[in-house]
C-alpha cells in the first residue's frame, strides 16, 4: 500500500516529516517499509505560457514555440502538437535536471535554437504519459517553479499491510491511524450531490435475490458523460503515485475512490445493460462470463454474479464484464457501490486464480457503511469531472448489513496482564478513540461494540491487543515468564535418542513437505488398491501439483535424495522424523479413545533413505555401493541404541520393495515397519541409482516398548572373558533364531554377544551359511576360568544342534 502524504493531507494534517510519521506508524503496528522521495531531483522546472506556435523551418515534424516564463521571450523546438496559444505548460530551462540526473542545455536542432526543451509527463515523473507535453491548468500561475505549483516534489510511505486490516487498504484508513497518532481531528467529507438529472428510478432498477453474497447494493446514475475527457492533473498524478494509471475520468473516479475511501466501485455502460436492469443473483453451474481481462470465466453456483436478470454482467466485488464496460462512447452510466461478505469474494477469487484491487479489499473486509456515502461521492466527481448530471435520488436494494454486536473485555484480567491502570474507563477511552461505542458495565468490565470498519475486532483478546496498541507497546513493563521447570518428556528424550543414535551412523535429517499427489504414489508403483492411495485433499492447498496430505514419507526423501545425487555427490543416506496422514479413523496410528473422531490419524513415521555409494571406512577402502545390510544395520543401530526389546524382522514382499530383498521389522508379532531395497522400476521413475534402499518404521509403538530406565549398576571388578564360535546353519534359519538361542545358552554370564561374520557360498554346501560370534563372559563374583567358557560353549553348541540342527565348527 503506497500512501503519497500528499494525498494523506488531504483528510488529515500531517505536521511532521515523513520519517517521522513513518515511525510512528511502525512503532503503533502499521509497518513502513520504505519512503519513497519523489521530485527531489528536479530542478529549473518552470511554468510558462504559450504565445505563439509556428512549424519549423527545417522539419516537417517539428514546430517553433515562442513562450513566457514570467521575463523575456523564449524559443523552445518541439515535436509534440497537443497545445495551443495561451495554454501554461511545464518549461525545462537550459540548466534545468530531470529525473535521472538527465540535464538540459541550449542547443541548435535543424538550424533553429532551442531555449531549452517542453517536457511531457513521463519526463517529469508526474506519469506515464509520453503522448505529448504536459499541459497545466489555465489558473497555474506563469514564471514559477512548477515542482512547487503543481506539487511535483512528494513522499510516498510504502505500507506493509496485514491481512487482518483492510480498514489501512485506503487513505481515509491510514488518516484515521494518523489523526489518533499526532492528536489531529479527521477532515470532513465532502457528500453534496447536485441532483439535477430526472428520477433515477425511471432509468433503471436493482434489485437483490442473493442477500447472502449482498446484504447491500447502492447505485447512482449519472447521464450525459464525456468518457473521453481525462481525469485532472491532481487526480492522474495521484493515481500514479499510488501505482496505477490514469485511464479517463469516469474510470479513474472509481479507481481513485477505492484508493481514497476503500470503497470498491464498479461503472456500468447503461445502455449495454439489457433492459436497465441489474439483478444480484448466483450463477448457475458452468455459465461464463467474459471479464475486462478478456478471459473467459467458467461460474458456478458457489460465485455471486451482477446480472440484468439473464446476462451476466459482472463477477459481484472482483472484476466486471467485457459486454457492460465504459468506452470512449459512454454517456449514461449506472454507478455501483454494494457490499460484499468476505467470504464469498475470497472464496470466488481463489477459485477462479483472480486478484484484483478491489477483490483483496472485500477478501479483507470493506465498511459496509461506506457503500451510500461513497456512491454519493463518486457521482459528484464523475460530473463534475466529465460534464454529466446526476439522477435523484440513489437506488437500493438488499435488507442491508446489521449492526455489529458488543463484544465483553474484563478489563480488570487484561489490566493485570499489561501492566495497565485497572481504571476500566482508561480502556474505554482508549477503545472510543478507534471508534469504539463503548459501555463501562461495572468496575471490571467494558462492552464495546466495534466500528463497521474494523473486522479485525471480534473477541475480547481483540480489544486487549488495540488497548495495548493505542497505549503504546513501549509502556508495557517488561516481565520474566514463570519458571516451567524446564526439561525433556520422555517422548521427547526418546526421539533426541532416535535422531543422535541416527546421526552417529552417518544418516543426515532432512524435512520435507507433508504434501504429495497421486501422481508421487504413481513412481512408487502402489497398486490402485493399496491403502496409502487414500489420501486426503487439502481444501486450499499451497500448490495443485501436490494437493494432498502425505500417507508415506518415500516420495520426499526420494526427492531430497535424487536433488542431492543430481549435484555431484556420490552417495545419500538421509532420513524424516514426521507424521502421515491416514483417513481411517480407527487405523493404528490412532489411540483407542480417539478412534471414534474423524480426524485423520497422524502416526509419528520414521523413514530411511539409502542411495548411491555408502561411505568408506577408510581413507583408502574402495568404495562399493549400499546393500540391504547398510539398512538393516541402521534400524539394528537404533533398535540397540533405544534399547528395544523383542524386535525381529520377517521376509515379506510389498510395492514399492524388490520381492526377495525385503523384510518387516516386528516388535514381538506386531509389524511395525519395512525395510528393504526399492524395486528397480521404482529407482528409476524417483531418478535414484538401482542401489537404493529404503526403511519406514511407526515410532509410536517402538518408544513405548523402551525399557524404564534403571538405576546403573556397579561394574563388575573382575576381567571378562572372551573367545568366538562359528556354526555352520542349515537353510531357512535365521541369524536371529540362532542369536536368541546363543544368548539363552551363555544365561546370566553373557555380557555380550556380537555377529563378526556371515558368509554363503562355497566350499559350504548349498543354501548352508556360516555364521561367527564373539562372545564376552563374565561374573560379578569372580574371575572366570577356562573351565567356565568351555561350559558355557558346549551348551551352546548342544542347544543349537538340538533345536536348529546348526553345528559347532570352530572355537577359540
Amino acid at each position: 500500500m503506497r500512501v503519497p502524504l500528499s494525498w494523506l493531507a488531504a483528510h488529515v494534517d500531517v505536521d511532521v516529516p515523513a520519517a517521522s510519521l513513518a515511525e510512528k506508524l511502525t512503532f503503533a503496528g502499521i509497518e513502513v517499509e520504505t519512503i519513497h522521495r519523489v521530485g527531489d531531483d528536479l530542478a529549473g522546472i518552470l511554468t510558462a505560457r504559450v504565445l505563439e506556435v509556428g512549424q519549423h523551418p527545417g522539419a516537417d515534424r517539428l514546430v517553433l514555440v515562442r513562450i513566457d516564463a514570467g521575463g523575456e521571450d523564449r524559443s523552445v523546438v518541439c515535436g509534440a502538437r497537443n497545445f495551443a496559444p495561451g495554454d501554461v505548460v511545464a518549461w525545462a530551462a537550459p540548466g534545468a535536471k530531470l529525473p535521472g540526473g538527465v540535464e538540459i542545455g541550449r542547443r541548435t536542432v535543424r538550424g533553429a535554437v532551442s531555449d531549452g526543451m517542453l517536457a511531457s509527463a513521463r519526463e517529469l515523473g508526474v506519469f506515464d504519459d509520453h503522448s505529448g507535453i504536459l499541459v497545466l491548468p489555465p489558473d497555474t500561475p506563469v514564471g514559477a517553479d512548477a515542482v512547487e505549483a503543481v506539487g511535483l516534489r512528494d513522499s510516498v510511505l510504502e505500507l506493509k499491510t496485514a491481512p487482518n486490516r483492510g480498514d489501512i487498504l485506503s487513505m481515509r484508513g491510514v488518516a484515521r491511524e494518523v489523526a489518533l497518532l499526532l492528536g489531529q481531528e479527521l477532515k470532513p467529507l465532502d457528500l453534496t450531490v447536485p441532483e439535477t438529472g430526472p428520477p433515477a428510478g425511471g432509468l433503471a432498477s436493482v434489485s437483490v435475490e442473493d442477500t447472502e453474497g449482498c446484504p447491500l447494493y447502492a447505485a447512482r446514475v449519472i447521464q450525459g458523460l464525456d468518457a473521453a475527457r481525462p481525469a485532472p492533473l491532481w487526480m492522474a498524478r495521484r493515481l500514479y503515485l499510488y501505482g496505477q494509471r490514469p485511464l479517463g475520468a469516469v474510470v479513474d473516479v472509481t479507481n481513485y475512490l477505492l484508493l481514497d475511501q476503500g470503497q470498491p466501485l464498479h461503472a456500468f455502460d447503461l445502455d449495454r445493460v439489457p433492459g436497465r436492469r441489474i439483478v444480484v443473483r448466483r450463477a448457475a453451474d458452468d455459465e461464463t462470463l467474459r471479464t475486462l481481462d478478456g478471459r473467459d470465466r467458467r461460474l458456478s453456483s458457489q460465485d455471486t454474479v451482477i446480472t440484468s436478470g439473464a446476462e451476466v454482467l459482472a463477477l459481484a466485488g472482483i472484476m466486471g464484464g467485457e459486454d457492460s464496460e465504459v468506452r470512449s462512447g459512454t454517456s449514461d452510466v449506472l454507478l455501483e457501490s454494494a457490499h460484499f461478505p468476505p467470504a464469498a469474494v475470497r472464496r470466488t477469487m481463489r477459485r477462479l486464480g483472480m486478484s484484483t484491487e478491489g477483490g483483496q479489499r472485500w477478501a479483507r473486509g470493506v465498511d459496509p457503511a461506506g457503500a451510500e456515502p461513497v456512491c454519493d461521492q463518486a457521482a459528484r466527481l464523475m460530473a463534475t469531472l466529465a460534464g454529466g448530471t446526476v439522477a435523484a435520488g440513489r437506488l437500493l436494494a438488499g435488507p442491508g448489513v446489521p449492526e455489529r454486536e458488543a463484544v465483553r473485555l474484563d478489563w480488570s484480567r487484561s489490566s493485570q496482564r499489561l501492566g495497565a491502570p485497572a481504571d476500566p474507563e482508561f480502556a474505554a477511552a482508549h477503545l472510543r478513540g478507534v471508534g469504539c461505542r463503548t459501555e463501562v458495565a461495572d468496575r471490571r468490565t467494558v462492552l464495546a461494540v466495534p466500528p463497521s470498519w474494523r473486522f479485525d475486532l471480534e473477541i475480547w483478546a481483540d480489544l486487549e491487543e488495540e488497548v495495548a496498541r493505542r497505549w503504546g507497546y513501549d509502556q508495557l513493563p517488561a516481565t520474566l515468564p514463570a519458571a516451567t521447570g524446564g526439561g525433556l518428556t520422555d517422548a521427547q528424550r526418546l526421539r533426541r535418542q532416535a535422531r543422535e543414535a541416527l546421526a552417529g551412523m552417518g544418516v543426515t535429517e532432512v524435512q520435507t513437505y507433508p504434501f504429495l499427489s497421486q501422481a508421487a504414489l504413481d513412481r512408487l508403483g502402489l497398486p490402485a488398491g493399496d491403502p496409502r492411495r487414500q489420501t486426503l485433499r487439502l481444501a486450499n492447498p499451497l500448490s495443485e501439483e501436490a494437493p494432498e496430505l502425505r500417507t508415506t514419507l518415500l516420495p520426499g526423501l526420494a526427492e531430497v535424495a535424487a536433488r542431492n545425487l543430481a549435484r555431484g555427490l556420490d552417495g545419500v543416506a538421509v532420513h524424516e522424523l514426521g507424521v502421515v496422514f491416514l483417513p481411517d479413523p480407527g487405523g493404528p496410528g490412532r489411540p483407542p479413545e480417539q478412534r471414534d473422531q474423524e480426524l485423520p490419524a497422524e502416526p509419528l513415521i520414521l523413514g530411511i533413505l539409502l542411495a548411491g555409494q555408502a561411505p568408506a571406512g577408510r581413507y583408502d577402502d574402495p568404495r562399493r555401493p549400499f546393500d540391504f545390510a547398510d539398512a538393516k544395520g541402521v534400524v539394528e543401530g537404533l533398535i540397540a541404541a533405544l534399547g528395544v526389546p523383542g524386535v525381529g524382522f520377517r521376509a515379506e514382499e510389498p510395492p514399492p520393495y524388490h520381492p526377495g530383498r525385503c523384510a518387516a521389522v516386528l516388535l514381538e508379532d506386531l509389524p511395525v515397519g519395512v525395510l528393504g531395497q526399492l524395486h528397480p522400476r521404482v529407482a528409476a521413475a524417483c531418478e535414484l541409482p538401482a542401489a537404493a534402499f529404503a526403511v519406514e518404521l511407526e515410532l509410536g509403538p517402538l518408544l513405548a516398548a523402551v525399557p524404564r530406565m534403571r538405576p546403573a549398576s556397579t561394574p563388575s571388578p573382575y576381567p571378562e572373558l572372551s573367545f568366538d564360535v562359528a556354526f555352520l546353519v542349515p537353510p531357512g534359519v535365521a541369524a536371529t533364531a540362532l542369536e536368541e538361542l546363543l544368548r539363552e545358552a551363555g544365561g546370566e554370564l553373557l555380557a555380550r554377544l556380537t555377529l563378526f561374520d556371515a558368509y554363503q557360498g562355497k566350499p559350504l554346501p548349498p543354501g548352508h551359511r556360516n555364521l561367527a560370534y564373539r562372545v564376552a563372559l563374565q561374573a560379578a563374583d569372580r574371575t572366570l576360568t577356562d573351565a567356565d567358557g568351555a561350559a558355557v560353549r558346549d551348551r551352546m553348541a548342544a542347544l543349537a544342534a538340538e533345536r536348529l540342527q546348526a553345528v559347532l565348527r570352530t572355537a577359540g
